[in-house]
């Protein structure tokens, strides 16, 4: 095996780094023709350590003392989206108040938060 040589600093080639400059993206947003549309009472979320998955509910009452939650759809997303998710839900809350009066709050019957206990594989 060849025997490696050392270098001083001074011998040593320099090395240039150049950061890309920043580019404008245009976004755009496409609707889908097969979107799907849902209509939601409910939600429920799941927390997870590397996703969270946010299960869309309806309600529907079956009599006086019975009411029915049917999970519709589920997203599942990064702690990261569902951050970004609840700062714009707040934006968006504050800008239909402004222009609509105060949204009515309703009490939760049930708790929204599920957590998983779900182990993480090192």
């Amino acid at each position: 095996m060849p025997k490696k040589q050392r270098v001083s600093e001074k011998e040593q080639p320099s090395l240039q780094v150049t950061l890309p400059q920043q580019v404008q993206v245009k976004r755009q947003t496409v609707t889908n023709p097969n979107l799907l549309t849902l209509y939601a009472n409910g939600f429920q979320i799941a927390v997870g350590p590397l996703d969270v998955r946010l299960f869309v509910m309806e309600s529907v009452p079956f009599s006086d003392n019975e009411i029915q939650d049917r999970q519709i759809a589920s997203i599942i997303m990064s702690p990261e989206t569902l951050k970004l998710l609840a700062d714009s839900i707040g934006s968006f809350v504050r800008i239909y108040e402004d222009n609509f009066g105060k949204i009515r709050e309703l009490k939760i019957q049930r708790g929204a938060i599920k957590t998983i206990q779900a182990p993480l594989q090192t």
